[in-house]
């Protein structure tokens, strides 16, 4: 138990050397690392849990003394920071399990937890507020200009330069910016330009890749036709059984989908590995006979009085 609040007070620190110090320390003593990361995520949800439900929870199942060090390391700690470390540490789980280098491995995701910020939600806020501010009137109404002109939220000393440059050039920016006139989405050029790129057979791949990326995975590699009566045709090989229930499930809303887009009928072909096989068992069974007609097999045959069996 020691050891877990070790960590996770040089995680809350920062303190990279320390956290390396320990995990050597314990590789060092020949406890299973990977058992070690499990504690590790085992301890921040604990700490999770404390945070949200207090130290009367029975749902953390640790000593009071545990809960009180538990209580004391994240007063000043909020529990989205602490939800975000036991986030990280089971989205890397998998990294440490199959790792050949497991040491490593946790070392760079305890590592890893330094890049949350436990403030930053809070300071962004702050700083947009700011900015904000800045931009008021004597009025208490935004300037449109100054909006337009607002450069990324960064450190405060950007924010007191720009807010100057502002107060120096304060017409100009106060100056409303015409919109451009090829952003408007009703011009009929662009319409006719879109509708021309899109309305073919890789804008409808397109269309269905993020809401079949399995099935846009197959089209892109199947073969497509098109035939005289206003039909697409789709050859699909090598599906595996997920592949052909997935499309066979999602066969009449992709058919939709095409006719709508397209305009034109889809049909979906799945060339079956059984025709293969049945091809392969019917070249088998005209070598066989060729082989029980063989005049070597019928003489045997004949002098033994036996039975092929293989």
């Amino acid at each position: 138990q020691q050891i877990m609040h070790d960590i996770s007070i040089a995680i809350f620190k920062q303190d990279g050397a320390k956290i390396i110090d320990i995990i050597e320390k314990v590789n060092n003593s020949g406890i299973d690392l990977k058992k070690f990361y499990s504690d590790i995520i085992q301890h921040f949800r604990n700490y999770n849990i404390i945070k949200l439900c207090g130290k009367d929870t029975p749902a953390a199942n640790i000593t009071n003394l545990e809960k009180e060090k538990i209580i004391q390391e994240t007063n000043k700690l909020s529990s989205g920071f602490i939800n975000t470390i036991l986030q990280v540490l089971l989205d890397e789980e998998s990294i440490v399990r199959y790792s050949s280098h497991t040491k490593i491995a946790i070392e760079m995701v305890l590592l890893k937890l330094f890049e949350i910020n436990p403030g930053a939600q809070i300071d962004q806020i702050i700083n947009k507020l700011d900015t904000l501010s800045q931009l008021m009137d004597s009025k208490g109404t935004l300037s449109t200009g100054k909006i337009e002109s607002t450069p990324s939220v960064g450190a405060n000393e950007n924010l007191h330069n720009y807010s100057q440059e502002n107060d120096n050039n304060n017409q100009v920016v106060r100056e409303p910016t015409p919109a451009p006139q090829y952003q408007s989405t009703s011009d009929p050029v662009v319409i006719q330009k879109n509708n021309l790129e899109d309305k073919t057979w890789a804008g409808f791949l397109n269309k269905i890749e993020q809401k079949f990326p399995v099935i846009f995975t197959l089209f892109s590699k199947g073969v497509k036709k098109e035939n005289s009566d206003n039909e697409i045709i789709i050859e699909l090989k090598n599906c595996s059984r997920f592949e052909n229930s997935r499309v066979e499930s999602k066969k009449k809303e992709l058919q939709i989908l095409c006719r709508e887009f397209l305009g034109k009928n889809l049909a979906i072909n799945i060339v079956s590995q059984n025709t293969k096989l049945t091809q392969n068992d019917n070249s088998k069974q005209k070598n066989r006979q060729a082989a029980l007609n063989h005049p070597m097999v019928v003489e045997a045959q004949a002098m033994f009085n036996g039975e092929i069996i293989n």
